[in-house]
């Protein structure tokens, strides 16, 4: 009797466990429904370009079974609380900027760099998902989400109102949003006081004049309307920044693996790629165009090369110096090694 018993209670938990976990996994064959949430406006490059496309891509490939609800403009979280809300699970999946969270996914701010040789978005969103696949410890600090796709944008450069920045001299004492920790070591290297704001706050900030200006992409300069108050525009390279597409943990262990085979089908290095070349290679002419001819007469200036020598003897060995060392202070031994290799791959192009 006893025996028989004992084998009722493991059937029992046997019977209580699979429904557990079939309650809990989205299976194949069945409608899911999948939030997600960003700090764009649902017009802007981003998301037009970038994550609607992707979305709608991922449901077809579905056959439907996937469907996507966005909350666009921070209208479910703010982009500077972006990764807890994925982590947490306010959003099943987000678009996170790397930058509003120093030191979280240390290894990837070298896309931060001032003066790292970006030939192309294309070629530096396939740089950040070789390297995440690459080296363990990389990918490791990513590992509260799930990882769907990177996206670095074409070199920030100076984006300012009534303040031009031609020499270094012109930095010292102004105030300047910056996105990331490496970003803020740049203006302060060059004598200038930086200002950590979120991108939705960039323009009314500069509309008060409570900041001077920023370093920003092109896309943001479009998406966020900041062509309408900035008429200076000083043309170097300043460093990026980098941004992920990330799911929730639980959620993404929900679905099925027919459903998270076609999900990752679609992104990866391919979407990376793809993303980082229609945000940030494909709209250059156009944005610059627009900031021409909607801009409040705008200028344009490009440093010759003796001047731009300056600039980088001036910053890259304090700023990259500091990122190496700050990441070997973290464990992170092999940090010039990553440093390296990522330059050696975007030197190689899209190969």
């Amino acid at each position: 009797m006893k025996s028989r018993a004992g084998f009722l209670v493991v059937a029992l938990v046997l019977m209580a466990s699979m429904l557990f976990m079939t309650a809990n996994t989205a299976l194949a064959g069945e409608k899911i429904k999948l939030i997600y949430g960003t700090q764009n406006p649902k017009g802007g490059n981003f998301e037009a370009q970038g994550a609607i496309p992707w979305q709608e891509r991922v449901t077809k490939a579905s056959n439907g079974e996937i469907q996507f609800q966005g909350y666009y403009g921070q209208s479910l979280f703010k982009g500077t609380d972006a990764w807890e809300a994925v982590k947490q699970g306010q959003t099943d999946i987000g678009f996170v900027c790397m930058g509003f969270f120093p030191g979280v996914a240390s290894l990837s701010e070298w896309s931060m760099l001032p003066f790292i040789p970006f030939p192309s978005g294309d070629a530096a969103g396939r740089v950040a998902w070789k390297l995440y696949e690459k080296y363990p410890e990389y990918a490791k600090q990513y590992e509260d989400v799930h990882v769907l796709h990177f996206m670095i944008l074409q070199p920030y450069f100076w984006q300012m109102k009534n303040k031009s920045i031609r020499t270094i001299e012109d930095v010292k004492g102004a105030k300047i949003r910056v996105a990331s920790p490496v970003q803020a070591d740049v203006i302060r290297t060059l004598g200038g006081s930086p200002v950590f704001m979120g991108i939705n706050e960039v323009y009314p900030n500069i509309e008060k004049g409570v900041i001077d200006g920023c370093i920003n992409p092109w896309e943001a300069n479009t998406s966020f309307k900041l062509f309408e108050l900035v008429n200076q525009y000083s043309m170097m390279n300043m460093g990026s920044n980098i941004f992920i597409t990330a799911m929730n943990k639980k959620k993404w262990e929900s679905l099925s693996p027919e459903h998270q085979k076609i999900i990752m089908e679609n992104s990866g290095l391919e979407e990376s790629a793809r993303q980082s070349k229609v945000v940030c290679d494909d709209l250059v002419a156009a944005a610059k165009k627009q900031a021409e001819t909607k801009g409040p007469n705008p200028k344009f200036f490009t440093p010759s090369p003796e001047e731009l020598a300056k600039w980088e003897a001036a910053v890259t060995p304090t700023v990259w110096g500091k990122w190496i060392k700050d990441n070997e202070a973290r464990g992170f031994t092999n940090a010039k090694q990553i440093l390296d290799d990522a330059i050696k791959m975007l030197k190689q192009g899209n190969k």
